[in-house]
This record gives C-alpha cells, structure tokens and sequence, in this order.
C-alpha cells in the first residue's frame, strides 16, 4: 500500500576515536608488548586471527583454539604454561564465564580478561561489575587489547 512500510537505522559503534588513530600502527605496540602466553577464546575466525596477528606482533605466544570446548581441553593440560585466558562472554558450547571458572581451577593463578560485544546487555553489565572482572568492550584498538592485556598481567602501562 502507497505511504506504508518500514524504515531501518543502522547505528554501529565507531572502532577508532578521534585521537586514537595513531595507535593502531604495529610499532605503537611494540613498547607495550610481552614474552607471555595467551589462551585465546573466541568464536569469530576473523577476530580470533586479529586479535592473534596483534598479540604475536607485540612478542607474546598465542594459542588460539577453534571453539570454547578446545580452549577448555587445552586449559586443562600441564602443559603449555598460559600466563592469561583472554575470552569472550558470550559463545557457542560453554560461555566465557564458565570457560573461566574451569581454567582458574587448574590455573588458579592465572588472571583472565573478558571481552565482549554485548556492552549493553544489563544482566552482563551487572555481573562484570559486580565480580569487578577485568573486561574489554569490542570493538576495540589494537593499542587498547596490548594495554589492557598487559593491565591484567600485572604490569602497569603508561
């Protein structure tokens, strides 16, 4: 019918803020980076190899499994050490949440960081918030995941 129908508005957040353009080269990495081992969880393929392609070019070893299952098989083995489980919330077969809590019994040194999209879901703004668990909004720079990497490692970042 004439006059009917639908309008859609798309509104996608921006990766780059003014200002931080600059840090998204490789070399603004390299001072930040680190000798560590990070276990990386992630659903997505293509971020799961930007955020591995980011992490190794700052000098740490990544190991980054296809699914949270095999991240989890991995975390459960002596062997490699990981200094850091970096995994996102919300994923097919066990949630970042419970892939944590399975890696800090055999790991329970080990810090994790959490990622996620869905900044805007309530519930999972109150739980991060409410355990104080360290967190990374996507989308995010390639400065801010070495820095906030290296945050929850321990050391402190300028």
């Amino acid at each position: 019918m004439p006059n009917l129908g639908t309008s859609f508005h798309i509104y996608l957040p921006a990766a780059i803020t003014e200002g931080s353009a600059k840090e998204t080269t490789v070399d603004a990495l390299v001072p930040l980076g680190g000798t560590e081992t990070v276990l990386l969880a992630e659903d997505s393929p293509a971020v799961r190899a930007a955020i591995t392609d980011i992490l190794e070019r700052s000098g740490f070893t990544v190991i980054a499994p296809v699914s949270s299952l095999d991240a989890l098989l991995v975390s459960k083995t002596s062997e490699p050490k990981i200094d850091l489980l970096l995994t996102d919330m919300v994923m097919p077969g066990i949630s970042g949440r419970l892939l944590a809590e399975e890696f800090k019994r055999t790991r329970p040194k080990a810090p994790v960081l959490f990622m996620s999209g869905y900044t805007d879901d309530a519930k999972l703004l109150q739980e991060i918030r409410s355990q104080r668990l360290p967190l990374l909004p996507k989308p995010f720079t390639p400065a801010t995941l070495v820095r906030r990497v290296r945050e929850v490692l321990g050391e402190k970042v300028m």
